[in-house]
């Protein structure tokens, strides 16, 4: 049995024997709008028994650390956590849920600040202000993370946002299926350029959303570098105007330009509108130089997709798709009297 509540109310209209149920599978409860931040609080007063719960997805609630705890040790069986937009979470602890494989939460700029789960698969965080404290994420194979980064206020430790995320990825080492959202990968550049250490990866397969520009690079051939297992690269472009770059001060047209001044800058590929970010002069031989990149920096990768979602015109699409074939095994192509490193796979979506 599933059940769908959806309320909309400034009350905890829920009663106690909403929290005793040994029927339901399946349970979506939302207490709110998305984009109205005044949620009311689950708050059982009771002793929650959801002893047949396999799937649970909270939205629109304030969630407190006692009440999440509360509503874990009832559902014995519970296999998938959904967190949307619940507020005053601070510590996840599933060490207890034996059976819980997956974790999801999106946030509006306040996610957990600490996560205890040995016994998760899949877990995916999207939409926080912070990077949060994995303490144990043992058993974890499928990881999705991405931040919303806006500076709160003059002055705040930018070093501490990259320093936290570098240790996320130690947690996150012996995960074979990564993907990275673009407000990560910038950070992580500026962690590169003033020099931290990267962890070593054992993915096989990475997904990184960014654009072929300079301020994504450095971030993404140290991945590369540092993952020496990787079999498969999947890049989605989207437009993001080096926000946290500017943030912290940094002109994001002159930084890295000695090491990847082949690359454009975001300025020389995008231009801003009244009407939002609009493409313009992106190449493809820009898009040619960042296969290479791949290659270069990478030790096992034969598989590459390539999300354009528009980046390139018709005429600059065509031109790249004439390049493919340069790329993959189905040429013989020798460079300086040696064969060099080709792909497998390359497949370019439009």
């Amino acid at each position: 049995m599933s059940i769908i509540i959806i309320i909309v109310s400034d009350d905890n209209v829920l009663p106690d024997f909403f929290f005793t149920n040994s029927s339901v599978k399946q349970l979506r409860l939302a207490l709110g709008r998305r984009g109205n931040y005044n949620y009311c609080d689950v708050v059982p007063k009771c002793t929650v028994l959801w002893t047949s719960l396999r799937s649970l997805s909270l939205e629109c609630c304030g969630l407190p650390d006692e009440s999440l705890a509360n509503i874990l040790s009832g559902c014995p069986m519970l296999e998938s956590l959904v967190l949307i937009f619940c507020q005053h979470i601070h510590h996840i602890d599933l060490s207890k849920s034996m059976k819980l494989t997956r974790l999801e939460i999106t946030g509006h700029y306040y996610g957990p600040a600490k996560i205890v789960a040995p016994h998760i698969r899949f877990l995916k965080l999207i939409g926080s202000l912070d990077p949060c404290v994995l303490v144990d994420v043992s058993s974890l194979t499928d990881a999705r993370f991405s931040l919303s980064y806006v500076r709160r206020k003059t002055g705040e430790d930018d070093d501490f946002h990259q320093d936290m995320l570098l240790k996320m990825l130690e947690q996150l080492q012996n995960v074979e299926n990564l993907t990275i959202g673009r407000i990560v990968l910038q950070a992580l550049s500026v962690a590169e350029l003033r020099g931290l250490p990267f962890p070593q990866l054992q993915a096989k397969s990475l997904t990184v959303v960014m654009m072929v520009v300079r301020s994504f690079i450095p971030a993404l051939a140290r991945l590369l570098q540092n993952s020496p297992g990787l079999q498969k690269i999947t890049v989605t472009t989207d437009q993001e105007l080096d926000r946290h770059l500017r943030t912290q001060g940094l002109n994001p047209d002159r930084c890295w330009r000695l090491k990847y001044g082949d690359f454009p800058t975001t300025e020389q590929t995008y231009s801003s509108s009244s009407s939002g970010v609009v493409s313009k002069l992106a190449k493809s031989k820009d898009v040619v130089s960042f296969i290479k990149l791949v290659l270069q920096n990478s030790k096992a990768v034969e598989t590459m997709v390539l999300r354009l979602d528009g980046y390139l015109d018709a005429t600059e699409y065509q031109k790249l798709l004439r390049m493919v074939p340069t790329f993959t095994r189905n040429k013989n192509v020798r460079t300086r009297g040696q064969a060099k490193r080709l792909l497998n796979v390359l497949k370019i979506i439009p």
